[in-house]
């Protein structure tokens, strides 16, 4: 069973290619190793992923609830969120899906429940 990783990161033409371009090393890496890649993200943040990305991954959109099973091709193995609309409520609702890593750039938030900030 191949591991899944899904990437959280939201860019624009404008604002975010920091986030994107984080998550890209990481999961440049994790592809290397035989981790299939999963970005999940804002209509903004699908072409710029697509620009940068020189490896294979899927893309689904973000409408709110972290993706399905049915969505991924399978189940989240970890979760990477990098993005400026982390909030508590719903970082600490992800920890219900897989293991999930913050990276926070601005300390947005108080309190991280996650397993890795």
């Amino acid at each position: 069973m191949t591991p899944t990783v899904l990437f959280r990161c939201g860019a624009s033409g404008t604002i975010g290619t920091g986030h994107v371009m984080r998550c890209m090393t990481l999961a440049a890496e994790l592809h290397r190793s035989g981790v299939r890649i999963v970005f999940w993200t804002n209509p903004g943040g699908e072409a710029v992923l697509r620009h940068f990305a020189a490896f294979p991954h899927t893309i689904v959109p973000d409408e709110g609830e972290p993706p399905s099973e049915a969505e991924l091709g399978g189940a989240a193995h970890y979760i990477v969120w990098d993005s400026y609309d982390m909030d508590e409520k719903r970082l600490e609702s992800l920890s219900a899906y897989a293991p999930v890593m913050a990276v926070d750039d601005m300390i947005l938030l108080s309190r991280y429940d996650c397993d890795a900030v």
